[in-house]
C-alpha cells in the first residue's frame, strides 16, 4: 500500500523555532519517498519571526484558531492568558484542537491519508491525531520532542494532570509507533508505569542535520578567538557559567582579552547583570536575529560554539546542538552528567562538555578549546544525518 501521510505540527516553516525544526527536515525527505505529504499547521501570521531560506518538503495545510495564547501586558490579554490555561483541556494552544480537525477531517477524505504522524510539543495536537486516527481508522504515529509525562510547564492543577495522564496513555495505547528523540526520554517513560503502553512498539529517532549544506565561513572578527551562541535563553540555558572562568584566565594573562563572544538572540537580564559586574561588556555583542543561511556562516566562522542546557530540560538534546553538528566547529556544551546532552557528546567526537556546577571544569575546557585549540574528528555525527535518521524513520513508518 502507498504510504500517504498528514504530519500535523503546530511549528513548522517558515517558522525559525527549535519546534520547526525537526519536521522540517523530515517532511523534505519523507516527501521524496511517499506517495503524500501533506503537513497540518497554524497560519502564518502568527509566528512570531520566519526564515523562508529554511528547508521542507511536501504540501502545507494552515488553520487559524481563537483565542490565542499571547505574550503582552494588556489587562484584557492577561484575562484570556488566564482563562486559556485554567479552562482549556489540555494546554494553552488547547483552542487549536477544533479547527484542525476540521482541517485535518477535509485533508484526509480528499488525499486518502493512511498514516498520522503528530509531534510535539505544544501537545494540544495530539488530541486532533488520535481523533483522526479514531474517526478514519488510519495509523497513528506519535513523535515526542519533548516528553509530556515530564513535562512541569502543563501541571496547572492536580485535576487537570491526572486527566491529561488518563489522555497520554489511552493515546499511546492506540498509536501504532512512538518515537523518543533520545533513549533518555524512552527510559523515563519507562519509569513512569508507561512501559506497557510503549513496550514493543517504541523507537529512538535523534534529531537530523542537513549535511548536505557547506556554508561559506564569514569572520566577526579575525585577531579574536570568537565564541558563538545562537537561539534563545529560558529554563537553566545561560552564559554566565562562563564568565568567571573566561575572567580568570583573563587575570592569568592566558588570553589577553583576545576573545570576543556573539550572541544572536536576546541576552537574559541575569546574564546582563553579571556581565557589567564582572565588566565584560567589551567582548560580549548582542546581535539581532538573523536568517540560518547566514548564521550558519558565522557560525563556520567561529572558534567555538557554545551551548547551555539545565536540568530542566535534560531529557532531550536541544536542537542547537544538532544544529552545531552540521557546521562541524568544537562545541562547548555546559549541561549535568545525567543529561541526554552530555551522552551525546560522549559518542561524537566534537568538542567538549561539562557539568555545568563546576567552575573548575569549565575552565579546564576554555583553556583547551581557546589556547591548545584542540581539535575534533567529529566522528559519530554521521549517525545524526538527514539521511541517515530519516532512512531509519522511513522503514519504521513502512513497517
Amino acid at each position: 500500500m502507498e504510504k500517504k501521510c498528514l504530519i500535523i505540527s503546530y511549528h513548522f516553516f517558515p517558522s525559525n523555532g527549535v519546534g520547526a525544526k525537526r519536521y522540517n527536515l523530515f517532511s523534505k525527505y519523507f516527501s521524496n519517498k511517499f506517495n503524500t505529504v501533506n503537513i497540518l499547521t497554524i497560519k502564518e501570521k502568527y509566528l512570531p519571526e520566519k526564515d523562508e531560506t529554511l528547508v521542507y518538503g511536501g504540501e502545507i495545510y494552515r488553520t487559524r484558531y481563537f483565542p490565542r495564547y499571547q505574550d503582552n501586558e494588556k489587562i484584557i490579554t492577561k484575562i484570556i492568558n488566564r482563562i486559556i490555561l485554567r479552562v482549556f483541556p489540555i494546554d494553552r494552544y488547547s483552542a487549536w484542537i477544533i479547527p484542525a480537525l476540521v482541517k485535518g477531517i477535509k485533508i484526509v477524505r480528499k488525499n486518502k491519508i493512511n498514516t498520522i504522524i503528530v509531534t510535539g510539543p505544544p501537545f494540544s495536537p495530539f488530541l486532533t491525531a488520535y481523533l483522526l486516527s479514531f474517526i478514519f481508522k488510519i495509523d497513528l504515529i506519535i513523535d515526542y520532542q519533548d516528553p509530556w509525562v515530564l513535562a512541569d510547564d502543563y501541571d496547572v492543577s492536580w485535576f487537570k494532570r491526572r486527566y491529561t495522564w488518563f489522555f497520554e496513555k489511552l493515546l499511546l495505547k492506540n498509536a501504532k509507533y512512538v518515537i523518543f528523540n533520545t533513549q533518555t526520554a524512552l527510559n523515563k517513560y519507562f519509569k513512569q508505569k508507561l512501559k506497557f503502553a510503549i513496550e514493543n512498539k517504541s523507537f529512538v529517532i535523534p534529531n537530523p542535520y542537513l549535511c548536505e549544506e557547506r556554508a561559506e565561513p564569514l569572520y566577526l572578527e579575525k585577531n579574536k578567538k570568537v565564541i558563538i551562541y545562537a537561539g534563545n535563553f529560558y529554563g537553566n540555558r545561560r552564559l554566565k557559567y562562563i564568565f568567571k572562568p573566561l575572567k580568570h584566565l583573563f587575570n592569568n594573562g592566558e588570553l589577553n582579552n583576545k576573545v570576543s563572544i556573539h550572541v544572536f538572540g536576546k541576552i537574559h537580564e541575569e546574564d546582563a547583570d553579571l556581565i557589567k559586574e564582572l565588566n565584560l561588556s567589551k567582548i560580549i555583542t548582542e546581535h539581532k536575529w538573523t536568517n540560518y543561511s547566514l548564521l550558519a556562516s558565522y557560525m563556520k566562522g567561529a572558534d567555538i560554539l557554545y551551548l547551555s542546557q539545565g536540568d530542566d530540560h535534560r531529557d532531550c538534546v536541544p536542537y542547537k546542538l544538532t544544529d552545531y553538528l552540521t557546521i562541524r566547529k568544537p562545541i562547548l556544551a555546559v549541561t549535568s552528567f545525567n543529561s541526554a546532552t552530555y551522552d551525546l557528546m560522549q559518542e561524537v567526537d566534537c568538542g567538549i562538555a561539562v557539568d555545568m556546577d563546576d567552575t573548575n571544569s569549565i575552565y579546564n575546557a576554555l583553556k583547551e578549546l581557546l589556547i591548545d585549540e584542540r581539535n575534533f574528528s567529529f566522528a559519530g555525527t554521521e549517525k545524526y544525518s538527514l539521511k541517515n535518521t530519516a532512512e531509519y524513520y522511513y522503514k519504521i513508518i513502512i513497517s
